[in-house]
């Protein structure tokens, strides 16, 4: 059973020691007839987009009648109707205009009346004021702000959103850094609005995994390697260049190490050109981008996830070193993918990844940006497979119990029953 609270890992005045995941409670509302409509645009593989798939994914696991409803530009990309009619979910589509204003809105509106949703989950804080001001029209569904960056926005759309936040159902934040820093951010909230209900990845049966030989043979990666993997878009806020800058010190105590990365992106060339100028290109291997990561993933004997400290827009009075958990990335999912893979993880600490990764027992966390932690976090694991082995099979049986696609679904359902005016369940 998914955990019931989201401990903050730091202390800071003004917060509370946990926030809320929606905890048990009994049924009031079928979810065979409850329709539930989660709201995206394009389909092209963004952190947003591949979340609303699995979240609608996890909710049809969940037996709702649940439907993506998107307006891409572009084809939508093979398997993704797939993914979600295998969990008894539907994808629908609509031809947006050509902005998100006009005819877009009014084909939404149209998709959703026929739709007529019982509950409606939204992704963008931009579109909350058009939708709070509109869900009469569609039947007035409960409507979920999922709530997954940090950044509170400002500008001319600012107070609009802000009233429209004090009127929906629900904010479910993708982490508790994510919660804290809108409750630092935006102090008009209603905090018994807010709940982490943390991201979910498909989490294939041990055995659907490539051995590590037959993964690395397909590669073209060396069987007696100790391999420190990452993947990632090569965007500057990635970090992978602090990967690469701790090499030279990683290959030092354990020299048979490789650095291997999978993704591609603007960043890429000067990735390339700064492993050549410390002297480890023939180190570090880039596998381009990929659409197969579980079947790589077994490759890697400790994977690791680097983001640089950033936020939008810094809670006012906060110096972010100080709480590095307020800024990066709100909830990397692609720590949940490894440790499903049964690979410990070596982490910064910046953003959700502190409560992703549990330091001493699936992995390890160092200060972001911060070289020589990270080359002393994969020395350890490199050297000592036992330990790695150990911390990857916890990490395993974490991604299992908390960030599957059913854990997601069942944390929403709770959330949605909740909504409805469910009681707790009996304890057992």
């Amino acid at each position: 059973m998914p955990m019931t609270t989201a401990r903050i890992p730091y202390d800071l005045p003004g917060l509370p020691d946990t926030f809320r995941c929606p905890p048990p409670v009994q049924n009031v509302r079928p979810p065979a007839e409850t329709t539930v409509v989660v709201l995206t645009g394009e389909l092209t593989g963004t952190g947003r987009q591949k979340s609303s798939i699995d979240l609608t994914t996890g909710l049809g696991l969940q037996g709702y009648r649940a439907v993506l409803l998107a307006h891409p530009h572009k084809p939508v990309p093979a398997g993704v109707r797939e993914q979600l009619e295998g969990a008894g979910a539907r994808l629908q589509t609509f031809q947006p205009g050509r902005t998100d204003f006009g005819r877009t809105p009014l084909r939404l509106g149209a998709a959703l009346r026929a739709l007529r949703p019982d509950v409606l989950i939204e992704y963008s804080a931009d579109a909350l004021p058009f939708l709070n001001w509109g869900r009469k029209s569609v039947g007035n569904p409960r409507l979920i702000f999922a709530n997954r960056n940090f950044c509170v926005p400002s500008g001319p759309l600012g107070p609009l959103v802000a009233r429209a936040l004090q009127r929906v159902d629900a904010i479910a934040c993708v982490s508790a850094a994510v919660a804290s820093y809108w409750t630092l951010a935006a102090p008009y909230l209603d905090q018994s609005r807010l709940w982490v209900t943390y991201n979910g990845v498909r989490v294939p049966p041990a055995e659907a995994y490539p051995t590590p030989a037959a993964a690395r043979a397909a590669l073209g990666l060396p069987a007696q390697a100790r391999i420190l993997g990452t993947v990632a878009r090569m965007v500057r806020g990635k970090g992978q260049e602090f990967l690469i800058r701790a090499l030279p010190d990683i290959v030092a105590s354990v020299p048979e190490a490789l650095l291997v990365m999978a993704g591609s992106g603007p960043y890429e060339p000067a990735l390339k050109e700064l492993a050549a100028t410390l002297g480890v290109a023939d180190k570090t291997h880039f596998l381009g981008w990929r659409d197969d990561i579980p079947q790589i993933l077994p490759a890697f004997d400790v994977f690791a996830h680097t983001p640089t400290l950033e936020t939008h827009r810094q809670p006012r009075g906060l110096h972010l070193p100080d709480c590095p958990a307020l800024g990066g990335e709100a909830c990397g999912r692609t720590l949940p993918e490894a440790m499903a893979a049964s690979l410990p993880i070596i982490a910064t600490d910046s953003g959700g990844n502190a409560e992703l990764v549990l330091a001493g027992e699936t992995g390890y966390l160092a200060g972001a940006e911060d070289v020589a932690a990270i080359a002393e976090a994969a020395v350890k694991l490199l050297s000592r497979p036992d330990e790695a082995r150990r911390m990857g099979l916890a990490g395993r049986e974490r991604a299992v119990a908390e960030f599957s696609l059913e854990a997601l679904g069942l944390r929403y359902h709770y959330l949605i029953q909740t909504l409805f005016g469910a009681q707790p369940a009996p304890s057992t």
